[in-house]
């Protein structure tokens, strides 16, 4: 999947479906109106400052950078092109009235690089400012750790850079470390030796699992100049009445980035988003089933995800969707109907 979509230009499987999507709804024959929102995150009013629900784009880079990760690649020509989610969700309503009315555009851009842009170094500065305000303000954890995390703060790098020096690299080395303390850990050295091979191997383990994070956000961080224009949307709230431009509160030039970082979105992430992320880096490995038959294959994944969609079926009037829990209790059922 994702050669077939570098093959025709796009950076991954994602940006690819995308589009494959809005092909086929161009080609429809029906009415309608794309909405393509940016990078969307917390909330600037409503339904509260900073609400957030999910871990999204800047959740993982933000708790890399809380957690001592230095080197961050970007370009000083790019933007992350942040959104808040209830602009966002005020902008979708209005392009859905505006296709209900009939004067709707095919394509409305909801993002703020237009109007406002936060380029890469400005968010990567301003992420720094918060940590070290973070750091020393706290009162929990080992005040020498907290007074080191405090002066330790992220910094931009080229790609090139990242890929040279930053945390693959650092993985590798402390890999090649780790198998070199290993074989020398015999007779007297092993007592000092064999703890420290184990603890540049976890090293090794955390900063490659960092450096596949960011390796999967260099396209959208390091490589890349966009803007989303947002003429469209901007045009269709000029045309409101003043209680509904309110309302809908479309305003992306008004945000001061480094309030809204410091004061909304990153306080948001540390209420709503970071425990989740703490909690998922802290549950165990669940041992591997030994399956008896596909039932039991399904079983498990249904307990995994549940309501999520396993089955599309077409019917008379479209499609209609079969969970994983609905089709495995199906299954089930016909399996023991068949003992009885």
């Amino acid at each position: 999947g994702t050669e077939r979509a570098q093959y025709w230009g796009w950076t991954n499987t994602y940006t690819y479906t995308k589009s494959l999507g809005e092909q086929v709804l161009a080609a429809s024959g029906l009415p309608f109106t794309i909405v393509r929102p940016a990078v969307i995150e917390s909330s600037i009013a409503f339904p509260s400052p900073g609400w957030n629900e999910g871990i999204n784009t800047m959740a993982p880079i933000m708790f890399m950078f809380m957690n001592g990760h230095m080197q961050i690649p970007a370009s000083t020509r790019t933007t992350l092109d942040v959104i808040p989610v209830d602009m966002v969700s005020g902008g979708m309503i209005a392009a859905l009235a505006a296709l209900l009315e009939g004067s709707h555009a095919p394509v409305y851009h909801l993002g703020s690089s237009h109007t406002n842009a936060l380029s890469m170094h400005r968010l990567i500065e301003v992420c720094g400012l918060y940590k070290r305000r973070h750091y020393l303000r706290t009162g929990k954890g080992n005040p020498w750790v907290n007074f080191v995390q405090a002066h330790w703060e992220p910094t931009p790098v080229t790609k090139e850079n990242f890929f040279l020096h930053g945390a693959p690299a650092i993985s590798k080395a402390a890999r090649t470390l780790s198998q070199m303390a290993r074989a020398a850990s015999v007779g007297p050295a092993a007592a000092l030796l064999g703890p420290t091979s184990r603890a540049l191997q976890k090293y090794a383990e955390l900063a490659g699992r960092n450096g596949e994070i960011f390796t999967l956000f260099v396209p959208f961080m390091a490589e890349t100049e966009y803007v989303f224009v947002t003429d469209a949307m901007r045009g269709l709230v000029a045309r409101m009445s003043e209680s509904d431009r309110d309302a809908i509160n479309w305003t992306p030039e008004r945000i001061d980035w480094r309030h809204y970082m410091h004061e909304v979105h990153l306080p948001g992430l540390d209420k709503w988003v970071m425990p989740q992320i703490e909690e998922k880096l802290k549950r165990p490995m669940k041992a591997l089933k030994a399956y008896a038959s596909l039932l039991d294959v399904l079983d498990e994944a249904a307990e995994r995800r549940d309501h999520r969609t396993a089955l599309l079926r077409t019917e008379p009037g479209g499609l209609s969707r079969v969970t994983f829990r609905a089709w495995a209790r199906l299954l089930n059922f016909k399996a023991n109907h068949r003992k009885v």
